[in-house]
C-alpha cells in the first residue's frame, strides 16, 4: 500500500466506525508499531507513540503505476496521540503523518491535493518564525478534520496530512 492508499484506508475506517481511528487502524495502514514515548500513559491525558516508516519503491505522490518516471522512496515519520481513558481527555486522537522530501519531484501539489480532497478551507497560516512553518487546508469530516500542509520552504509540495477525531473512544 502507498501512502495514498494508507489515508485512504484511515478515512474510510474513520467513517465506518463512527469518527474513530485507532493505533490498530494506524499500524495495519503502515504495516508498522508504533512506539510509546517516555512517560506513556502517565503523561497525562494523552499518550503519545511515534513510528517512521520507508515505503519502498513508491511512486511519487499522484503519480499513475505506469508512468515511466524513478520511483521514489518515502520516508514517513508518523505522530499519534490518543486519549487515556480516565484522564480528562476531552478530544480524539490525531494522527500526524509527516513526509520527508523526496530528492527528486514530483510529489502531490497543492492543486491536486484540492482536486482529489476539496473543498479545503484555509485553516492555518505560518507567522514568519521559519521557513518550516506550514500552511494547511482543512476539511471538516463527521467524525473530525482532515488537514493537509504545506511548508513556506516549498510550498506545493505536500509536507504533512492530519487525520484528527473529535471525541474520545470512549
Amino acid at each position: 500500500m502507498n501512502l495514498e492508499g494508507a489515508v485512504q484506508f484511515l478515512l474510510q475506517n474513520a467513517s465506518d466506525k463512527e469518527g474513530q481511528i485507532t493505533r490498530e487502524d494506524v499500524e495495519k495502514a503502515f504495516h508498522t508499531k508504533l512506539a510509546c514515548l517516555p512517560g506513556g500513559a502517565n503523561a497525562g491525558p494523552f499518550a503519545f507513540h511515534e513510528g517512521v516508516v520507508i515505503m519502498p519503491h513508491l511512486q511519487p505522490l499522484g503519480q499513475d503505476d505506469n508512468a515511466d518516471e524513478k520511483k521514489e522512496d518515502l520516508e514517513i515519520s508518523l505522530d499519534w496521540r490518543e486519549p487515556v481513558h480516565g484522564n480528562g481527555a476531552t478530544a480524539g486522537p490525531i494522527l500526524n503523518i509527516n513526509i520527508a522530501t523526496p530528492s527528486h519531484p514530483p510529489s502531490l501539489s497543492r492543486a491536486e491535493i484540492q482536486r482529489r480532497h476539496g473543498p479545503l478551507e484555509l485553516s492555518e497560516v505560518p507567522r514568519g518564525r521559519s521557513l518550516d512553518e506550514k500552511t494547511s487546508f482543512s476539511r471538516a469530516e463527521p467524525w473530525g478534520r482532515v488537514s493537509f500542509g504545506f511548508t513556506e520552504r516549498d510550498p506545493d509540495r505536500l509536507a504533512t496530512i492530519t487525520l484528527a477525531t473529535t471525541k474520545p473512544p470512549f
